[in-house]
């Protein structure tokens, strides 16, 4: 059984594994999707210029298709219009969720600006919110929390937390 002070040192830490992960989390999916936003805008630019060159040319036909085939790898990273909506995204994070050992205790669509996130207020174990994170993290698509809340006064470990999450959507840029 811990006592008092001890507990309070466990809650702590936990806070500041919580808090830096989520800080490098946000860095890092920030660099990765401006970095991809930008690599699409160049292999844009450089497929424009294929275009105009000779396609009898032999190389340039063979580096114009690896372009394309880089092209579509990146894309798959976004979702489409046709291939996401608000709804699908929230059956998508619900059931991350709940396999992730939380339950949720509410789920709101909100519109800020241009963006459309949804925030969920969940409960349960702190590893269980660190493996949602993880998985968040991890995934195929770039998905982002741009606010996060996290309570845990509670003694038993459990804590609360209210957080916001978005998908991005593939702009094409015009050619």
């Amino acid at each position: 059984m811990l006592n008092k002070r001890e507990k309070i040192l466990l809650n702590i830490l936990l806070w500041t594994v919580v808090i830096t992960f989520l800080g490098i989390f946000y860095l890092l999916e920030i660099s990765k999707r401006a970095d991809l936003q930008e690599r699409i805008g160049l292999i844009e630019e450089q497929l424009k210029r294929f275009r105009i060159k000779m396609p009898d040319e032999n190389e340039l036909i063979f580096k114009r298709d690896d372009l394309y085939k880089e092209l579509a790898e990146l894309k798959h990273r976004f979702y489409f219009e046709q291939d996401i909506d608000t709804y699908r995204f929230g059956i998508i994070i619900h059931d991350l969720l709940v396999s992730s050992g939380l339950e949720i205790n509410r789920y709101q669509t909100m519109e800020v600006g241009k963006n459309t996130f949804l925030e969920f207020s969940v409960r349960g174990s702190a590893l269980g919110f660190i493996s949602f994170l993880e998985s968040v993290s991890l995934s195929d698509k770039y998905w982002h929390i741009p606010y996060v809340s996290i309570n845990s006064r509670s003694e038993n470990g459990v804590i609360n937390s209210v957080f916001r999450i978005g998908y991005e959507k593939y702009n094409k840029m015009d050619n």
